[in-house]
């Protein structure tokens, strides 16, 4: 904290230091939810949708706030098969409390990056109103689109500002996810697939690290 400080402070003409903090998904756990000392040196704070700027505003009173979606992982590779109908939660144990759903669960984080192509329906539920579904970065989403898969999500305030509301993998919430899934299987290489697939390819280039990228360039 002291060393930003003085930075900020220091009457040097050669540069001006401007801090730009990236919050991730910081303050959607209760934990990690504490002021620090350094906030108050931040400029511009990244917010991943405008409900989320409310709650960064009265962290930050000095700072502008500024939306740019999450990049999907630009390492990720391959695009998911189209053979057969293969749904997966590909996610940390800690962030999935509903038991078993009858689908695959991916929790490893070493496998999670070369899983994703493996499957071609993914799965993002978090609970409706949750800090969770406020903060967190559509990164599930972005990183089903990555492959070319659809993903069955609940309407948290990162994915509502990528997806369309005619979307027709919506879930409301975990009571409703096996209505889906079901919908999901049925409807599996037909046209109401292949709708949400090219509803996911535009989430895909606006969610790339080119497009992404360009909006840090902006700042």
């Amino acid at each position: 904290f002291n060393m930003i400080k003085n930075l900020k402070n220091s009457t040097c003409q050669s540069f001006k230091l401007r801090i730009i903090y990236d919050p991730i998904d910081t303050f959607s756990y209760i934990e990690r939810r504490k002021y620090n000392d350094w906030y108050s040196c931040v400029d511009t704070v990244i917010s991943y949708n405008r409900k989320m700027s409310d709650f960064l505003t009265s962290w930050f009173p000095d700072a502008d706030v500024v939306v740019i979606p999450h990049q999907w992982d630009a390492r990720i590779t391959g695009t998911a098969k189209m053979d057969k109908f293969r749904p997966a939660y590909i996610g940390h144990s800690f962030n999935w409390g509903y038991g078993n759903q009858g689908i695959t669960m991916v929790t490893v984080t070493s496998v999670m990056r070369d899983a994703a192509s493996e499957y071609n329906c993914h799965v993002s539920i978090r609970d409706p109103g949750s800090y969770q579904a406020t903060i967190k970065p559509a990164t599930k989403v972005s990183t089903a689109a990555a492959v070319g898969a659809i993903c069955i999500t609940t309407p948290d305030d990162s994915v509502v500002e990528l997806l369309p509301k005619d979307y027709p993998f919506w879930c409301k919430d975990i009571s409703d996810f096996q209505r889906v899934l079901k919908i999901a299987k049925q409807t599996f290489g037909g046209p109401v697939w292949h709708t949400a697939l090219e509803m996911m390819k535009e989430v895909k280039e606006k969610t790339s690290l080119d497009t992404v990228a360009k909006m840090y360039k902006l700042l």
